[in-house]
């Protein structure tokens, strides 16, 4: 039987400005409403009212009221014949543009988002989905971001415009099964030997630190990081899931020293921060957690006095929501000496019944002396 062409009826809805098709099937070489091709470029005028750029159907940038001081003219395009470096971790094909002008910085951030269809995703790519920027300097700024597997779109706040791509973050630390082990504390080494019959005696020179972040030494490489979760929240948000964007800034200086050669005071401070990235369903969530402590019982870090029992640091006064009480443990190693600390930050996650479960992520960070 011969079967002539298909046929689409279209009716225009003048009152609700409704387009309506019946009886259409795209095929694959249809193109979307508003699709532009490869090479074209998508400009639009934007005022301090704010509005959206958009590049359909892969591409769009919502611009705020007040992030621009005066109207500018942005354009988009999709990123060629550049490459986009590879540090920023694995590009994805297919998802990068060049938001002009470049280097303009926003007064709010403006959020992109990018279309990635999962087909592009290996196992466990979607929780270290990230946008990248590539600023003017050639370095890379990676924004966490949120990605809807339904609609295939990864969206993440921009302060500036530039190259974007949507990427594979490579900054992304592992979950640990299970709980972490019992550190096991130890005599600190660099303590002056006690003065007989003294409770404590001169000064020591025992200071221990480390840091790494996304734009420096990066934490998933350095191996001064470790990460664990309470089942509470294990239970809650599954086993997809990642840290990213780490911040790790440590620094004590002790001094002191009582009868067992442990010291009796230390100064410094301590900053965790990062991005617990976990996939619930079609979804990929994101939860924010920052732990910062200071000895002294003030802003700036202060001598305080501290007491060392079994692998337990009781510091005199500490600053932040934790504890003044921090597990430890020292490693001898052929450079010198390693202290362990044992910090925990407390999250809490809403419900869809309106609870709460609140969790803890714990983490072992490694102080070189």
């Amino acid at each position: 039987m011969h079967m002539g062409p298909s046929r689409c009826t279209i009716r225009f809805s003048l009152a609700g400005l409704l387009l309506f098709a019946q009886g259409c099937l795209l095929q694959q070489d249809q193109r979307l409403p508003l699709e532009l091709d490869e090479g074209e470029t998508a400009a639009r005028t934007i005022g301090t009212a704010g509005g959206i750029l958009s590049f359909p159907p892969d591409f769009s940038l919502n611009v705020p009221a007040g992030a621009l001081s005066s109207s500018a003219s942005l354009t988009v395009a999709p990123r060629i014949g550049a490459p986009f470096p590879s540090e920023a971790g694995v590009v994805l094909p297919g998802t990068a543009f060049d938001i002009s002008p470049g280097g303009l910085t926003l007064a709010s951030p403006a959020r992109v988002e990018i279309r990635v269809p999962e087909v592009l995703l290996e196992l466990g790519d979607a929780v270290r989905l990230g946008i990248a920027l590539l600023k003017p300097d050639g370095s890379i700024v990676t924004s966490t971001g949120a990605y809807d597997a339904t609609s295939g779109f990864l969206s993440a706040p921009l302060e500036q415009l530039g190259p974007v791509a949507a990427v594979v973050e490579i900054d992304a630390i592992e979950i640990e099964a299970g709980l972490p082990p019992t550190l096991g504390g130890g005599t600190f080494s660099g303590a002056p030997s006690p003065v007989s019959g003294a409770a404590s005696s001169t000064e020591s020179n025992s200071r221990y630190g480390s840091s790494c972040s996304p734009d420096a030494r990066r934490c998933f490489s350095s191996g001064l990081v470790r990460v664990w979760i309470s089942q509470s929240l294990r239970d809650r948000i599954g086993d997809d899931l990642v840290i990213v964007a780490m911040t790790v800034f440590t620094d004590l200086d002790f001094s002191g020293s009582d009868a067992a050669g442990q010291p009796t005071s230390a100064v410094g401070e301590i900053t965790v921060a990062g991005t617990l990235k976990a996939r619930l369903g079609q979804t990929v969530t994101s939860y924010d957690f920052d732990e910062h402590r200071v000895t002294g019982s003030g802003g700036a870090a202060t001598v305080t006095g501290l007491s060392i029992a079994g692998n337990q640091m009781v510091f005199g006064d500490i600053t932040g929501e934790g504890s003044n009480t921090i597990e430890f443990g020292l490693t001898r190693i052929a450079t010198g000496e390693l202290l362990t600390l044992r910090i925990e930050e407390e999250i809490e996650l809403d419900n869809d019944d309106g609870s709460t479960t609140t969790g803890t992520v714990i983490l072992h960070v490694r102080l070189r002396r």
